[in-house]
């Protein structure tokens, strides 16, 4: 029985239902007495939802041994997996996860409904337990392949994508081994190489032409089509899409409505927008019927925001907020948001203010950090237009492709200063608490103290850090996107963009770094004389530069004094404020600093037209700076920014004053003495 289980679960998962069925027919015909035989006959005739009746009626027996619960139990989970149902798959197969006999098909079964449902990290895990208990079983490698494609490391996963291929070629599976071929070729179109992906996906063709087989045959004509798709030639994406539709009725009812849905896009970059509509109407009513709800929610989004673009604001409204509802109620967050900065974009259009500013509040909610608010809005701006312009400026080509290797470039080393940053912090941190081990009997208190700190710090570096590298992480594909389209009038901009949003992360991984040291308590106050106006002089260019992109007026006056005091501490200070004036000031308004000698006091003092902020928000800022409350990272709402200002205020015995009108004027007021 145990044989039998394995090659229903194996096979189903690394080819087919279809590709199963001869040698699990063979095994059931030399042992007609095996239990459960009906229930596995189901699952051949893919009659899953009785399969799984059959398996959970038998399931019921109080007579069961523990080993026959497993063998059910992992067949109801095989069942769902097959169904498309993967919470419920993953529910019944983690009953026997610690089953060793089964432990290959459940690790990979497991993993494959975690990638189904997009979590990223127990993908990660269980390719890894697959691997490691199964070393010979190519599929572990491949889901390993699919973590690191999903997680846009390309080169890695084309590095287990070809161990899979070679293990399925010493075992001469020419099922599996078309599925390898496919999961190359998906690898390549990641790296932006379709002609590649495409010489494999035809390798997976000629093998299922010359085999004579269909197994994998669906997934291979998807690959061809997003490969001609991607290489601009869309008569022949929809060659290949009237090919798929002919294999429809071997095919889950939502995989067939994954190619309706294709056939729509295609037609949307045709401008064949009244076809594009009544395709996805089409795929809609697949997915519903399938009842796949992230399905039902990205196809009321695609439809309504076609329909948005050709000016139908009524029905553009109606599927948007449907697709909004059904991304809500399954907690997809991604597509919620998607919804809703169309929603907001839709209501500008029409000058639907109130409503425009009600789904701003709410885009940002959805936003992990407030820092990315505005280059998120300029990403699904610049994504929703991109979609069906058509190709332009070849003239343009070679100094755009050189413009996006210098955007590659600067994207790794800032990835990789990031990387050695948070390397040099726990290095750091970890030496410190090594020490205080070896005091461990007068020393336990503040051991727990500095492990608390490596805690906070890797809750703010993961809050604070992980929406700005998701933003860069967009801008690649959209300068992706304007290469192979041949847009590169747009390049400049989006590479300024980029700029600015560089800046306001240096300004970021600076705070983090000064947190970090205050924390090791090496914190110093060195005094010196500091020209007032020399150090403006020092300290603005960057930000009249990043002032200009936003098209802000710089007004500054700056007093003509000599002060004692910390320049390290002081210029923090001034950093952070200048960075949130110029993140939060719309375009075309202005940014008014001055320095002035007041009551033995120097003065310096930022006004800006922002955004009103509510009245929890301008309170809780209040209490930081009037000292009325103490808050901490991460935990109050406020951002790393100005709470370090807070801090370094103090060291230097100065006093900040905030206020806000109801017209969103924005004022700091910083007061240091003359003499510290």
């Amino acid at each position: 029985m145990r044989k039998l289980f394995q090659t229903l679960l194996i096979m189903s998962i690394v080819a087919s239902i279809t590709h199963a069925q001869k040698p699990i027919l063979n095994i059931l015909k030399e042992n007609q007495n095996s239990e459960f035989k009906e229930g596995i006959l189901l699952v051949l005739n893919k009659k899953y939802d009785s399969a799984q009746g059959y398996f959970k009626k038998e399931l019921l027996n109080q007579n069961l041994k523990s080993e026959q619960k497993d063998f059910i139990n992992l067949c109801i989970g095989a069942a769902h997996h097959l169904n498309g149902d993967m919470e419920d798959a993953i529910q019944f197969l983690k009953k026997v996860s610690k089953n060793y006999k089964y432990s290959c098909s459940t690790n990979l079964l497991i993993g494959k409904n975690y990638q189904n449902l997009g979590k990223m990290d127990s993908v990660n895990k269980y390719a890894d337990l697959s691997i490691k208990n199964c070393p010979d079983f190519s599929q572990g490698y491949s889901l390993k392949k699919e973590y690191y494609q999903l997680t846009y490391q390309f080169d890695k996963a084309l590095v287990y994508a070809h161990k899979s291929l070679k293990l399925d070629e010493e075992s001469k599976d020419d099922v599996q081994i078309s599925g390898s071929l496919c999961d190359i070729g998906n690898v390549w179109i990641g790296l932006n190489d379709y002609k590649k992906a495409l010489s494999y996906f035809n390798q997976s063709l000629e093998l299922h032409q010359k085999k004579g087989f269909s197994d994998n045959l669906f997934l291979t004509y998807i690959g061809i089509i997003d490969s001609y798709r991607e290489m601009g030639d869309l008569p022949k994406s929809l060659e290949f899409i009237a090919k798929a539709e002919n294999l429809f009725h071997t095919v889950p009812q939502h995989k067939a409505g994954e190619i309706i849905l294709r056939k729509g896009f295609t037609f949307s970059l045709m401008g064949k927008n009244n076809k594009a509509i009544n395709t996805y109407k089409y795929a809609l009513k697949i997915f519903e019927k399938a009842q796949k709800q992230a399905f039902i929610a990205n196809t009321y989004i695609l439809l309504g925001r076609l329909q948005f673009e050709t000016k139908d604001y009524v029905n553009a409204e109606k599927n948007l907020l449907k697709g909004k509802e059904v991304a809500e109620s399954n907690h997809i967050a991604g597509m919620q948001q998607n919804a809703i900065g169309l929603l907001y974009d839709l209501y500008e259009q029409k000058q639907d203010y109130k409503n425009a500013f009600d789904y701003l509040k709410r885009f940002k909610a959805l936003e992990d950090s407030s820092f990315t608010i505005e280059k998120e809005n300029q990403i699904t701006e610049l994504s929703t237009k991109y979609e069906t312009e058509k190709k332009e400026a070849q003239n343009k080509l070679l100094s755009a492709e050189v413009k996006s290797a210098q955007f590659k470039q600067r994207l790794y080393l800032i990835i990789g200063a990031i990387l050695a940053f948070f390397l040099v912090i726990v290095v750091v941190l970890g030496l410190r608490l090594k020490k205080l081990n070896a005091k461990l009997n007068d020393s336990l208190v503040e051991i727990r103290k500095y492990s608390e700190t490596i805690e906070k710090m890797f809750t703010i570096i993961s809050h604070d850090i992980r929406s700005p590298l998701n933003t860069y992480q967009r801008y690649a594909e959209i300068v992706g996107y304007l290469v192979r389209n041949k847009q590169f009038d747009r390049l400049d901009k989006t590479l300024s963009q980029i700029d600015e949003l560089g800046l306001h992360l240096s300004t970021l991984l600076n705070n983090l770094l000064q947190w970090s040291i205050s924390q090791q308590k090496k914190e110093s106050i060195s005094l010196k004389e500091v020209n007032v106006k020399t150090f403006f002089e020092s300290l603005m260019p960057i930000y009249r530069e990043m002032s200009k992109l936003k098209s802000i007026t710089l007004i500054e006056e700056h007093a003509e004094q000599i002060i004692t005091t910390d320049p390290n501490s002081f210029g923090l200070i001034v950093r952070n404020l200048l960075d949130n004036a110029l993140k939060y000031t719309p375009e075309g308004e202005k940014v008014s600093l001055q320095t002035f000698v007041e009551q033995n006091n120097l003065v310096f003092q930022i006004k800006n037209k922002s955004f009103k902020m509510d009245k929890v928000q301008v309170n809780k800022i209040k209490e930081l700076f009037g000292g009325i409350k103490e808050y901490s990272f991460g935990e109050d709402g406020l951002g790393v920014g100005l709470i370090l200002i807070n801090q370094f205020a103090k060291k230097i015995k100065s006093t900040i004053l905030f206020e806000q009108n109801p017209d969103g004027l924005t004022t700091f007021k910083v007061s240091l003495p003359l003499a510290n």
